[in-house]
């Protein structure tokens, strides 16, 4: 009985990856042609990549909030915020690549931090506060694009933005990378530091996490 416990708990932690690895299965048992196996070729399996790092890099964030045991709703139109904005600082206002990128980086770290604040200081529930922020991210977003959509060319984003869609060593997105490096930094910040530690104890019971001396708050 044991063991069959062990194994129904190490699938229920597992299930994930297995699901991953059927997609894998199907997914290549069905994109043969020719006796080639498109599915599993570089390139495709590179634009694989390409395509969920974006996604990649905002769960990152995500999975802390939801150990944290709360949740974030605004994320989406935060994101679709700063990008709107780095576009149109770019285009309209001339600043350079990683001007831009800062400057719409802080512009998501307020929206944290007023998120932040309404729930810890004022007590509010993190539905309520971010299903707000969602609605001001989004609405901001609308009124800065004003209907324009940005590209690239004479008069728009700086040659440097390009970065963004090169391939190391011909193979490999630049996003993708970022998206591993990303994941690697915060799997042992969440691992191996205080920080990472206070988070889990705050997940698994705030109230125990704040008596045993953990700032809640500040996490």
């Amino acid at each position: 009985m044991d063991n069959k416990k062990k194994m129904k708990a190490m699938i229920k932690q597992m299930q994930s990856v297995i699901a991953l690895v059927i997609i894998f299965v199907v997914a290549s048992t069905i994109c043969i042609k020719d006796g080639r196996n498109n599915f599993l070729d570089i390139r495709n399996l590179m634009n694989v990549l390409r395509a969920v790092s974006e996604n990649g890099i905002i769960a990152i964030g995500m999975t802390i909030i939801l150990i944290l045991g709360d949740i974030d709703l605004s994320v989406g139109s935060v994101v679709g915020l700063i990008s709107t904005g780095c576009a149109y600082l770019m285009v309209k206002s001339g600043l350079g690549f990683v001007p831009a990128i800062l400057v719409s980086l802080g512009i998501g770290a307020l929206f944290g931090l007023f998120n932040g604040l309404c729930i810890t200081k004022l007590r509010l529930q993190a539905f309520i506060v971010t299903l707000a922020s969602m609605n001001i991210a989004r609405g901001l977003a609308r009124f800065w694009a004003n209907g324009i959509a940005y590209g690239k060319g004479e008069g728009m984003a700086p040659p440097a933005f390009e970065v963004l869609q090169m391939r190391l060593w011909g193979i490999i997105p630049v996003p993708a990378i970022i998206f591993i490096v990303l994941l690697i930094v915060f799997q042992i910040i969440l691992s191996k530091t205080r920080f990472g530690r206070q988070v889990y104890a705050i997940g698994g019971n705030k109230n125990a996490a704040y008596l045993s001396g953990i700032k809640v708050d500040r996490i």
